[in-house]
């Protein structure tokens, strides 16, 4: 299981939850400019320029990019605004998540790029977060759990977070369709970042 946006396929207007999603997902999380595409896109709509500024990168290279993921159908043209020039402004139009059932589809290569990417993003999440003052809050969590376990107690593990995310999804679910509805107050607005590792860690020698 890979998360992230990396969730299951999901309606960024209704978040209703899917289950599975298909290999142009991996082909797109796969590439690291449009893993970062993908992930601002999530969190917000936005224009090929805008997504450049904040990769530092020119603007034509993330337009490219932004061009795929449109083929790949995983985002979609939300508004187009005219002022000295056209600008399009993109949405994401399901959560980037792989499942067991999609990554044994990907090849080696594409697992590890899919781990190195999510990885990369983590660590700037955590950087972005440190140096904003954000990550010290009185009710965070961080935590570091090494454990020895054996084969099932491996499953075990892998079936608690898998159960663990599915609720994270429902909670934003539920926290969506609360703002749709009007019911909750507007600055109430909390950005977070839910990042969980569990992985072998090899044996020391």
């Amino acid at each position: 299981m890979r998360g992230e946006a990396v969730g299951s396929k999901t309606k960024q207007t209704g978040m209703k939850q899917a289950d599975f999603v298909d290999s142009a997902l991996i082909s797109a999380i796969s590439h690291p400019i449009r893993t970062h595409c993908l992930t601002a896109l999530y969190e917000r709509v936005a224009s090929p320029s805008e997504l450049a500024e904040q990769l530092d990168m020119p603007v034509q290279n993330v337009a490219y990019h932004i061009r795929e993921l449109e083929k790949l159908g995983c985002i979609e043209l939300a508004r187009v605004e005219k002022h000295r020039s056209t600008e399009h402004f993109y949405r994401v139009t399901e959560r980037p998540y792989l499942d067991a059932e999609a990554l044994e589809r990907a090849t080696p290569a594409q697992r590890a790029a899919i781990t190195g990417n999510i990885l990369r993003l983590i660590a700037d999440d955590v950087n972005l977060a440190m140096a904003r003052g954000t990550i010290d809050s009185e009710d965070n969590h961080i935590s570091r759990s090494p454990m020895n376990v054996d084969r099932e107690g491996w499953d075990e593990v892998v079936e608690e977070l898998s159960g663990t995310l599915d609720r994270l999804f429902a909670i934003q679910e539920r926290c969506a369709e609360r703002r749709a509805a009007k019911d909750s107050d507007p600055d109430d607005s909390i950005p977070v970042k839910v990042e969980i590792l569990h992985f072998r860690s090899p044996k020391r020698t």
